[in-house]
């Protein structure tokens, strides 16, 4: 049993252990090296806190929320002191409710991923938690809305039979008082949503709320004001609150902007998502303003278009929001210079 193996004697050879091969040699010197460590706060320059899971869908759930609820509230007030003149923004404006907040459920259960997810969240209640009550405000005011259009078509004769009679006998201005509450709160509460969050974007300044707020509101006007155009109705008593909502939205952003200070605000100002917020600035501020002055403001192409530029104003600002939101996470200065 000796052989090769086996020594004079009789005993086993010692057999060498096959070398090992590291992945990082010492002939390597270049990897060992520890990064230069810059002025700056953090570990190395590395992201601090995690980007987050929002993105295009939670955008256009913003966007058509806002114009959803705001249109609502628009025309609640119009059932209620406009007169006869102020029946074509009433119907007009339940009509845009309820075609805006259609897509939203889908829209927050397929970013939600699961879902289950959404019903869960209707299984308890906490008034301190901005994701459920947004919850229960899109079920309350989804089913309010549909109501309210339901009731706005079977007064236009559009609805047949039963479901036209039963839809004439709904308490229409009851309806509104109990939804005008939760209509302002769900224009809104997106940007309170965002703000409790650890994003600096969305954090750092209180003004987010009231500012999504106000956009709502713009959007929302133009929206019904945009609809009637086309039907080839006159509603001058929408220009003047689309100005308002328009001169408090730009008041507001730059408060905002100016709130977060530089390293907070460089996303939307240098980075990816500048060209956002400067459509937003360009095509949502400043186009609807200018031609809401200028001569021939009521004919029916001025109309459109500022109807249209603040509609297009109103989602780029969102998508400046949401996307910019990331690249502030990214960023260890945003972060950690507080």
């Amino acid at each position: 049993m000796g052989g090769g193996d086996s020594g004079g004697d009789g005993a086993l050879a010692p057999v060498s252990p096959k070398p090992v091969r590291y992945g990082v040699t010492l002939e390597e010197p270049a990897r060992w090296k520890v990064p230069a460590r810059d002025d700056g706060p953090g570990y190395y320059g590395q992201q601090v806190l995690l980007s987050g899971p929002w993105h295009w869908l939670v955008t256009w759930y913003f966007y058509l929320g806002g114009i959803s609820g705001a249109s609502f509230i628009l025309a609640v007030l119009a059932r209620w002191f406009g007169g006869t003149s102020g029946r074509d923004v009433a119907r007009a404006g339940h009509l845009v409710s309820i075609v805006t907040i259609a897509p939203a459920p889908a829209l927050l259960i397929l970013d939600l991923g699961r879902r289950g997810r959404f019903h869960h969240m209707l299984r308890v209640f906490k008034p301190l938690s901005p994701m459920n009550l947004g919850a229960w405000a899109l079920s309350l005011f989804g089913v309010a809305s549909g109501l309210a259009a339901w009731n706005v078509l079977a007064e236009d004769r559009r609805l047949p039979g039963v479901v036209g009679t039963a839809g004439r006998h709904l308490p229409a201005r009851a309806l509104g008082a109990l939804a005008t509450p939760v209509a302002i709160y769900f224009s809104g509460y997106t940007g309170t949503l965002l703000a409790a969050t650890a994003i600096p974007l969305w954090a750092r300044t209180p003004t987010l709320g009231a500012l999504f707020m106000s956009s709502a509101a713009a959007t929302g006007t133009a929206a019904v004001e945009g609809c009637l155009a086309v039907a080839g109705r006159d509603a001058p008593q929408l220009q003047a609150p689309r100005l308002a909502a328009l001169g408090a939205e730009a008041a507001l952003s730059e408060a905002y902007v100016r709130g977060l200070g530089p390293d907070v605000a460089k996303p939307l100002r240098s980075g990816r998502t500048r060209n956002w917020y400067r459509a937003y600035q360009l095509v949502g501020l400043a186009a609807p303003l200018a031609l809401g002055v200028v001569p021939g403001r009521r004919s029916r192409g001025a109309r459109l278009a500022a109807a249209a530029a603040t509609l297009v104003g109103g989602f780029c600002l969102r998508a400046a929001i949401v996307q910019g939101g990331h690249e502030s996470a990214e960023d260890p200065r945003a972060t950690l210079n507080a």
